[in-house]
């Protein structure tokens, strides 16, 4: 009786301690998603200043420098 209730108990135990980390994965993973969204964002905004340079060269020629 006693082997049952002691077995019971750790299953009990053993579940809600799966659920939790079931749980925790599930929110870290959604945290980790925004976060490789958002530094995928400001890699794609982000502005390399050769091609800038070129962009305002070709926008503007009188500031191009003399060949």
């Amino acid at each position: 009786m006693w082997g049952l209730g002691d077995a019971g108990f750790l299953l009990a135990l053993l579940l809600a301690t799966a659920a939790w980390m079931r749980y925790d994965e599930a929110v870290t993973r959604r945290r980790e998603t925004a976060e490789d969204a958002a530094t995928a964002a400001d890699a794609a905004t982000a502005v390399d200043p050769a091609t800038a340079a070129d962009a305002a060269t070709a926008a503007d020629p009188a500031t191009a420098p003399s060949a």
